[in-house]
């Protein structure tokens, strides 16, 4: 029976859609010799179960292979990896800053650069908030191009220590978008806005309507030149017919 059981225990873990491993050494990327992470069960065994960088994590096995590492190790790694890679962050940091150009000297900016101005771009990019006299601008920034800043003595509430650093400050022109000039219309522009669909539409309308009163108006010419014939054909006859009378006297 207790065959069975644990046969059915571990059969139970092997079909979880996610496998907890206990890693054997530190891998980049995931975590630190004696963690217990949480991966796809396919990752789990092809990748770190075969190379021998981890094991399944099955109830004490981790106090039977790492007796002398705690959880609370585990956090104290974590929590100097994270604040290397903050520090890091803030060596490499470059933030950019939108001035508009001087009226005189477009080369020039109209206001020169002030710390308020990079105080927005450090909570975004840098997410950090100093205060406005921690940071030094060294000398006055009136043009464009791009300039060191320094921040002095800055305490960070999550690492709880505080911090002398140096980022970058690339100084942007304001881009406007040109109005586009309004050029006359010339004939052709005209002609096309005039043929629009309906207009177009209207236009064939009244082309036909023109064509069947024309039509119409030569049907009654042709009416009328036929009466006229008639009337004439009568009159010859009837002067034929007197002519024959006066002869027969």
């Amino acid at each position: 029976m207790k065959f069975v059981s644990l046969f059915t225990r571990r059969a139970q873990f092997f079909s979880k859609s996610i496998s907890e491993v206990i890693l054997l050494q530190d891998v980049e990327g995931l975590g630190f010799e004696g963690q217990i992470v949480k991966v796809q069960p396919g990752y789990a065994f092809n990748v770190l179960i075969k190379k021998h960088k981890a094991v399944y994590n099955f109830p004490f096995m981790r106090e039977r292979i790492f007796p002398d590492i705690t959880d609370e190790h585990i956090e104290k790694r974590i929590f100097d990896a994270n604040l290397i890679k903050f520090k890091k962050k803030l060596e490499d940091l470059t933030i950019s800053v939108i001035k508009e150009p001087s009226a005189t000297n477009p080369d020039l900016l109209k206001t020169p650069l002030s710390v308020k101005d990079l105080l927005p771009e450090l909570r975004k990019r840098g997410k950090v908030n100093p205060e406005p006299a921690q940071v030094k601008i060294d000398q006055e920034i009136i043009s464009y191009g791009k300039y060191n800043v320094r921040v002095e003595n800055y305490h960070d509430d999550y690492y709880n220590l505080r911090l002398n650093f140096k980022f970058r400050v690339e100084v942007r022109r304001a881009e406007h978008k040109q109005a586009e000039s309004k050029q006359p219309l010339d004939l052709a522009t005209l002609t096309r806005k005039k043929t629009a669909p309906g207009a177009a539409k209207q236009e064939g309308e009244g082309g036909e309507k023109s064509a069947q009163a024309t039509k119409k108006e030569t049907k009654k010419k042709e009416k009328g030149k036929k009466k006229d014939k008639g009337k004439k054909g009568e009159t010859q006859g009837e002067e034929g017919e007197e002519a024959k009378e006066e002869s027969a006297e």
